[in-house]
């Protein structure tokens, strides 16, 4: 891996790591502190919190040379093996 390769690495694990910490923020804490939120937002909230999840796992896809589309399926991206490219 050359140094051009490798930081295109560090950063696209970096930001897949900054959105799984958002994500486990918006999804976790609030059970864990019994933060309530209505019942009319949770569908919502539990969108927004598995979209931005996803988000990172297609940033740790691509930080494995792969194309954002596969962090569509979510956490199966941790399964694939980093592309010799």
């Amino acid at each position: 891996m050359n140094e051009k390769e490798l930081q295109k690495y560090k950063k696209y694990t970096k930001e897949a790591n900054i959105w799984f910490g958002i994500s486990i923020i918006i999804l976790v804490i609030p059970m864990i502190f019994g933060i309530s939120i209505p019942e009319s937002l949770v569908a919502l909230w539990l969108f927004i919190g598995t979209g931005i999840a996803m988000w990172g796992c297609s940033s740790y896809a691509k930080a494995k040379g792969y194309s954002r589309f596969w962090g569509l399926l979510s956490l199966f991206v941790v399964l694939l093996p980093k592309k010799n490219t």
